[in-house]
């Protein structure tokens, strides 16, 4: 069918590379329309940025889901509907941190941070540990428990020769 073609998979998913890239430029950085249109073509032209479009990599994705949460937190002042921009933005910081944690967490923590941080980790560990109980119930298997014999694995220099990927919860 259209959603199992594996071509438009990944032109969708570079597209959603290329927005998150795009939103995480606009959100973090106060430019206007010349030098932001500057900084975004420089960003995308680099070589760095460039292998994105070579692999089916996530990094825009990540980069667009950290804007978001950042984007979502600093609205839930100004809104009618605060608890849910909180309860999104922060959701939108775990998947982030949940793609590639070893890339994303310091950044995360950085966006938690600005504001009523204890709240915010707080709610973001409640989520987390919530999120992966209830996705552990669901599929019957403790997966935090899986996720730590991967990292056991992963530790070990003699069966980590060709390992790929990240490490984080969704994969195990």
């Amino acid at each position: 069918g259209f959603l199992l073609n594996a071509k438009v998979l990944f032109i969708f998913s570079q597209i959603l590379n290329l927005l998150g890239i795009w939103f995480f430029i606009k959100v973090f950085f106060n430019l206007n329309q010349v030098k932001f249109a500057q900084v975004y073509f420089l960003t995308i032209a680099t070589s760095a940025f460039r292998e994105i479009f070579v692999d089916a990599q996530v990094m825009g994705h990540i980069a667009g889901f950290i804007a978001l949460g950042k984007y979502l937190l600093d609205k839930e002042r100004e809104s009618w509907s605060g608890k849910l921009l909180h309860f999104l933005g922060i959701t939108s910081l775990m998947f982030a941190v949940d793609l590639k944690p070893n890339l994303t967490l310091f950044l995360a923590l950085t966006v938690l941070t600005e504001r009523s941080w204890k709240k915010r980790i707080f709610y973001f560990s409640i989520q987390y540990a919530l999120f992966y109980a209830i996705l552990s119930l669901y599929i019957q298997r403790p997966i935090f428990l899986d996720w730590l014999n991967v990292l056991r694995w992963t530790s070990s220099l003699d069966n980590t020769k060709d390992i790929w990927g990240s490490v984080s919860l969704w994969q195990t």
